[in-house]
Order: C-alpha cells, then structure tokens, then sequence
C-alpha cells in the first residue's frame, strides 16, 4: 500500500501540467525492442561473456500525452503511459540447454519532453527527456523471480525524432535507456560492484486528437 501511495506524485504532477488552456492531446501506441545489460566494474558483460548475455525482448508502450508551451519552433510535452521492459535470458545453467526465459518488466510512466522543429515548414522535431518510472509488475517463472528484485522506481532518458505522416497522424523512432541501476544488489568487493541497465529502441505511432 505504502508503494502505491508513492505514485500520487505522478499523478499529481501530470494533471497539473496539463489542466492548463491552449494544450492539445495525442494518444500513442508502440513497439520496443528491450535489453538488460549487466555493467560489472564499468565493463559492459554484454561484450565479455556473449554466450550468457540476454536477448533483445519485443514488447510495447502506450498511453496520452499532452502538449504545452507549444511556439512555432518547439513544444513541450507530459504524459501518462505504460512501457514494456525487460530482456530474453538462455537460461542453460539451471535449466535445459536453449531454454529461453523472457523476463518482463512493466511500468507506469511519465514521460516528460522537449520537442525542437530541426527543418523550417517542415513537422520534424527532435525530441529528448525524461521519463519517472514505477514498477508495477516483475515476472516470474513458475511463482519464482529468476531475475533479482527491480527497484520501485527508475528514471530513464529518452532521445529521438519525430516527424508528421499524415495529418493527424506522427511516427516516432527513439532511444531510451535507464540513468540508474535496475536492481539493488550491492558488493563491498570493488570488482563484483554492479550496474544493471535497461535499455529499448522504439518505434512509435501518435494520433493527434
């Protein structure tokens, strides 16, 4: 219950920016491919150890969005979505050889961004922020929790562009990746210190409504 009372900030937050005038909405939907890398004593695991690094995961993220400050050149944005995270793990060690455990992660987010025209009479901005995140859900395999206990709340940065398909209709293609580690497990052992990071490539689909 005390978790669930931590996401009034979000909510507080995101109807006080967008209850203001002269602010329009836009739904979005899209697709992301998801990875989990483990950064042991500021080295990527990723590059070495390949054959126990974890696969790119397909998932997906969705909700609304409200613009605001909106000038000829730019725009401000802050929204309320659900993001798919997570990665796909080959688990050989406990459990027969390519055995694939997908492991998710999903989360309410707010994401809250800067979009900058980068062409005149052209509807292509560039976009970057932030997005808070709270987990709402970690998966299990058979009610247990392979994976270590994500942390509650994560903030990632997003970055990308975005450019206007049809009228009402926008593509977003963006980067975002975690600015702190997923889990909390700790060390005293300076070599075994690490860092768990999520990152996504996504593709985005915006209906202005």
């Amino acid at each position: 219950m005390r978790n669930k009372l931590k996401l009034l900030p979000f909510l507080l937050l995101f109807f006080c920016i967008t209850m203001k005038g002269q602010n329009t909405w836009e739904i979005f939907a899209g697709y992301s491919k998801s990875n989990i890398n483990d950064h042991l004593n500021g080295q990527n695991q990723v590059f070495n150890y390949p054959i126990n690094s974890p696969n790119y995961l397909n998932t997906f993220n969705f909700g609304i969005a409200n613009n605001f400050l909106k000038k000829d050149r730019y725009f401000l944005q802050a929204g309320l979505g659900f993001y798919g995270k997570g990665s796909k793990d080959f688990a050989h060690i406990i459990y027969p050889v390519d055995t694939v455990i997908e492991h998710h992660l999903y989360y309410l987010g707010l994401p809250v961004t800067a979009n900058i025209k980068l062409l005149n009479n052209k509807k292509i901005y560039f976009s970057f922020g932030l997005i808070p995140c709270y987990l709402l859900k970690q998966s299990k395999l058979y009610n247990v929790r392979i994976f270590p206990k994500a942390q509650n709340f994560q903030v990632d940065y997003t970055i990308g562009c975005r450019a206007s398909i049809i009228e009402k209709i926008d593509v977003k293609c963006s980067y975002t990746q975690g600015l702190k580690t997923l889990t909390n497990r700790e060390t005293s052992v300076d070599y075994l210190k690490s860092r768990v990071i999520n990152h996504s490539f996504d593709i985005t689909l915006i209906y202005k409504l």
